[in-house]
C-alpha cells in the first residue's frame, strides 16, 4: 500500500459508541463531468477511503474497532490521539 497526504479527513464519534471515517488523498481529481469517465472513476476510488465501526476511549487514545470498510480496514483497529478539544458530547 503506497503513502499519501491526506486532504481531508472527516470522521465522526456517535453517543452510542458508533464511529465513521472518510479520508481522502490531497491528490484526488475533480472528474470533468456526471458521470466521470471510466479512467477517472478508477482514480477517484484510488484516492479515497471510508470505514465505520465502534469506538472506545484509552487515556488520550480513540480506537476505532472497524466492522465496514470501503477498503481493507475490516477487522482492524485505527488508533488514534485524541483531544478534548475536538470531543462533542451531544
Amino acid at each position: 500500500m503506497r503513502s499519501v497526504n491526506i486532504r481531508m479527513d472527516t470522521s465522526a464519534t456517535l453517543p452510542d459508541g458508533r464511529m465513521y471515517a472518510i479520508l481522502a488523498a490531497d491528490n484526488r481529481i475533480k472528474p470533468h463531468g456526471v458521470p466521470p469517465t471510466d479512467p477517472e472513476r478508477v482514480k477517484l476510488h484510488q484516492t479515497m477511503s471510508a470505514y465505520a465501526g465502534t469506538y472506545t476511549l484509552d487515556g488520550e487514545k480513540v480506537i476505532h474497532h472497524v466492522d465496514i470498510s470501503w477498503t481493507t480496514r475490516l477487522g482492524q483497529e485505527q488508533i488514534k490521539s485524541a483531544s478534548i478539544a475536538w470531543m462533542v458530547t451531544f
